[in-house]
């Protein structure tokens, strides 16, 4: 049921990658003063409420930094995937692979160019949305 799709393959990424983004959560979270977590709780915030207002607005940047992260692995990632794509699934990785051994490089090539300055673009565009206002 799952074989062939967008879904199977975003999971994969992320139980392939996830281990990256658990461990820069974690040290986020460390960041977060416990006194801001003891105060919500005494002032009769559940779990949450301390979620909502304690750690979200703390770990922001950490949240899209990991999102980022993701984003961009899964873009050029092919050992992960390989084994779950099929014809009505292409995906670029594996097309620029594909390309490269039919002896067709320079499209190969340009495949991969055009990969790379989507991930560029992010960079710029995770700088935006991180940037204090």
């Amino acid at each position: 049921m799952l074989y062939g799709s967008a879904i199977l393959v975003a999971l994969c990424n992320y139980y392939h990658y996830h281990t990256q983004g658990y461990t820069t959560m974690m040290m986020g979270m460390r960041n977060v003063p416990n006194a801001m977590e003891d105060a919500t709780t005494v002032l009769g915030g559940g779990v949450v409420r301390i979620l909502r207002d304690v750690y979200l607005p703390a770990m922001r940047l950490t949240l899209i930094s990991v999102a980022m992260f993701l984003f961009m692995r899964s873009m050029v990632t092919l050992s992960a995937v390989i084994f779950l794509v099929t014809p009505s699934l292409p995906l670029g990785a594996v097309t620029v692979m594909r390309l490269d051994e039919a002896g067709f490089t320079s499209q190969a090539a340009a495949f991969s160019t055009c990969i790379m300055g989507i991930v560029a673009i992010m960079a710029p565009l995770l700088h935006l949305l991180t940037a204090k206002r």
